[in-house]
């Protein structure tokens, strides 16, 4: 009987201790320390943003931490200075020289220079070349074409027009031969005739004849007055923004936002953003600004 009472009192006491200890709030100097990481995203695509680390969804690569400190200072500078949006999620890029000349990384500096462009469109003979001569008459609102005349009427589309200016050189060659190529000038322009939406006419006079086909390939060589240009390469587009990395100091870049004027062939214009004598990269850009991006979410701020 004894026994009994003993043990029913131990059960009594060890039960109320259980009780006592669950109820009993949490030290907070014991509990885990909350974690200093944000969200975990990926450095190929920043978008996706997960809570706990894992693999991407779409390209399988480890997502890496981002966290609170980093973010939070981010916010402030951007609070500070406002990012234009074309240079969210893009920071800037050290590289070693090993690493510049693996890449391909050349460096251009911003100066005046003539921006050419070569504006290709398709044209019909007249005057001498035959068969277009009865009909040119009538397409111009010339009047009668003499025979002797050797001449092309080529079409000019709206985004090409403010570039194309008389005297200009073109080249014209037959459908049939486009080897065929003869020199000829930017001779005059023709009123609007009605018969097509945002095309211009202009006529290019010829040195020579060229055949009796009627329609013709043209090649008009456009050029602009010396502006602010870059090699083309270094322009990087977003779709309505542009962008080019500008060395700051030796081996650091910085994505630089750019308004783009008439772009040539081989050179760009640069209506604002940069300075003469700015460096810009135009070699390896696709790798400077993949690793841009991944500066952006790294946590140490490297790839």
């Amino acid at each position: 009987m004894k026994k009994s009472i003993i043990f029913i009192v131990l059960l009594a006491v060890v039960g109320g201790g259980i009780y006592l200890w669950k109820g009993r709030p949490m030290n907070p100097a014991a509990s885990k320390p909350a974690s200093d990481v944000l969200y975990y995203t990926c450095v190929m695509h920043p978008f996706i943003h997960r809570d706990e680390a894992g693999k991407c969804p779409i390209c399988s690569m480890d997502l890496v931490p981002v966290k609170k400190d980093k973010a939070q200072a981010q916010t402030a500078a951007s609070a500070g200075s406002p990012e234009p949006d074309v240079l969210k999620g893009l920071a800037p890029v050290t590289l070693t020289p090993f690493k510049e000349q693996m890449i391909g990384v050349r460096l251009a500096p911003v100066r005046a220079d003539q921006v050419v462009r070569e504006i290709r469109t398709v044209g019909r003979f007249a005057g001498g070349a035959g068969n277009f001569a009865a009909a040119s008459a009538d397409f111009t609102g010339q009047g009668t074409v003499a025979g002797g005349e050797a001449y092309v009427v080529a079409d000019v589309y709206a985004l090409d027009q403010p570039f194309v200016k008389a005297g200009q050189r073109a080249w014209v060659s037959p459908f049939s031969h486009p080897e065929l190529k003869v020199e000829g000038r930017v001779a005059r322009f023709y009123p609007y005739d009605g018969t097509q939406s945002r095309v211009m006419r202009v006529r290019i006079d010829l040195r020579a004849p060229l055949s009796q086909e009627v329609f013709a390939n043209v090649q008009i060589e456009a050029t602009v007055p010396a502006r602010m240009a870059v090699p083309r390469d270094a322009v990087l587009h977003t779709g309505t923004r542009a962008y080019v990395f500008v060395e700051r100091s030796p081996g650091e870049f910085q994505a630089t936002p750019v308004v783009v004027g008439f772009q040539g062939d081989d050179l760009c214009e640069i209506a604002s953003g940069l300075k003469a004598g700015d460096q810009v990269a135009w070699g390896g850009n696709f790798m400077l600004d993949a690793d841009a991006h991944i500066n952006a979410v790294s946590p140490e701020g490297k790839p």
